[in-house]
């Protein structure tokens, strides 16, 4: 899969160094106030 790129974005396949940050990102109320309820990585 090539990646897609623009002034702001980078779409790319998932990769392992990506976990932490999405773990802490989807735990994060002030990111998941609109989302639904809270994230954890069970």
């Amino acid at each position: 899969m090539a990646e897609l790129h623009t002034d702001r974005l980078v779409l790319r396949r998932w990769q392992d160094s990506d976990l932490e940050p999405w773990a802490a990102m989807n735990a994060d109320p002030d990111v998941r106030e609109h989302l639904g309820v809270l994230l954890t990585r069970e």
